[in-house]
């Protein structure tokens, strides 16, 4: 990789202050702000990214479209595949940017404590969600299968999303080791990794009809993003023009769809061809980073940051409170389901052409119920409390 400034400017330059909140990219950032201090400045630009992969999180898991394949409204589930490829980057965006956020000399000097601190901050918040979503699947389920209740809490198996947070925890595990890695001659082959790891999941979801269990939950599948963090934190901005970065991410997203929708009619499992860790999708989230490192890049070069305006500040809004919107959204969809499910839902459903609608409604009503027991929460028991025990 071709980069825009030599090694020792890139570690000092233009990379922003890191955040002191914990968002999905942010409890692996730096320490939260002493207690009545101020708190540190943030680039608004990477709380609107995040702001934009939350939102993009939450709509992943409204209504699948699934259920509408090859029946009598199938345009549904063509257009869920089109959207469901176009927003398969959040994840990836907020790995890398827990990379790059990172702050190397932190870590290296007192890699003990670092890794208590954010074994904390990741785990406690995990493990308090793990167990509510499982206990409350259970309830609705019926289980008292204890063992089963158990490895649910562990792996975070009771909700669709608790997968991130245990990729975190293993990336955070590896992170001094990288940083001394990132200065080795031989640095490069880890960019192997990830491509590695995706040709291994083709070959057994194509081999035994669908991917293996928790194939999302380790690390290999994930760790190109947090290299790439660590590595444009490290070594600076790859020499791209931003129309050339947008080209290629509207091409690889292309690529993605395409690749999906051969898959699905070829009768590859479909969750597996829409998912996240397909061979384009990686690429388009790749792209995606790109798009995003070199924008920054020249916004800041060319000092070309006006105050936001009120859509950014919303976006940025949603970037703070993100990591806290990422635990809790899935709770308020389940009960959404169950609640105020429409008298046409099941089998019925499918009649109807209507799932991007249910999707809109469910995602801004998880979305806004998130923002209200979040604030609620706050103002109860205060905002360490709610950090530190949820997220929040």
């Amino acid at each position: 990789m071709t980069t825009s400034r030599d090694p020792a400017h890139a570690r000092t330059s233009r990379q922003p202050a890191p955040s002191g909140r914990s968002a999905p990219a942010g409890p692996t950032d730096a320490d939260a702000p002493t207690p009545g201090a101020p708190a540190p400045s943030r680039d608004v630009f990477w709380d609107a990214v995040r702001g934009v992969c939350i939102l993009g999180v939450v709509w992943t898991h409204t209504r699948t479209g699934i259920p509408y394949l090859d029946g009598p409204h199938a345009w549904n589930f063509d257009a869920w595949l089109v959207v469901r490829e176009v927003w398969n980057f959040p994840v990836a965006v907020f790995v890398f940017l827990a990379a790059f956020f990172v702050r190397p000399a932190r870590v290296l000097e007192r890699p003990g404590a670092w890794l208590r601190s954010r074994a904390v901050r990741l785990g406690v918040p995990f493990l308090v969600w793990s167990t509510a979503f499982t206990l409350l699947g259970a309830a609705l389920a019926g289980t008292r299968d204890v063992r089963r209740l158990v490895r649910d809490v562990v792996l975070g198996a009771s909700a669709p999303h608790l997968y991130f947070v245990l990729v975190l925890l293993q990336l955070v595990v590896v992170t001094p080791l990288l940083l001394r890695v990132l200065e080795a001659r031989w640095r490069w082959v880890m960019w192997l990794v990830t491509p590695a790891f995706a040709v291994w999941l083709y070959v057994r979801t194509l081999a035994d009809g669908g991917p293996p269990s928790f194939s999302n939950t380790w690390l290999l599948g994930w760790f190109g993003f947090y290299w790439a963090g660590l590595w444009v934190r490290r070594y600076g901005t790859p020499r791209v023009g931003v129309r050339a970065a947008v080209v290629i991410a509207v091409l690889a997203t292309a690529a993605s769809v395409a690749e999906a929708a051969l898959l699905v009619r070829a009768g590859v499992d479909v969750g597996f061809a829409v998912g996240q860790l397909s061979g384009t999708s990686v690429v388009a989230a790749f792209a995606v980073v790109l798009l995003l490192v070199v924008w920054h890049e020249r916004r800041t070069d060319r000092g070309d940051t006006p105050p936001p305006g009120r859509f950014a500040r919303a976006l940025a809004h949603l970037g703070r409170d993100s990591y806290g919107i990422y635990y809790v959204h899935v709770l308020w969809l389940t009960l959404l389901w169950r609640a105020v499910a429409p008298p046409w839902s099941g089998d019925g459903l499918v009649a109807m052409p209507v799932l991007p609608l249910l999707q809109l409604a469910e995602a801004a009503g998880a979305l806004a119920l998130s923002l209200g027991l979040m604030a609620a929460v706050r103002a109860l028991v205060g905002r360490t409390a709610a950090s530190r025990w949820l997220g929040f």
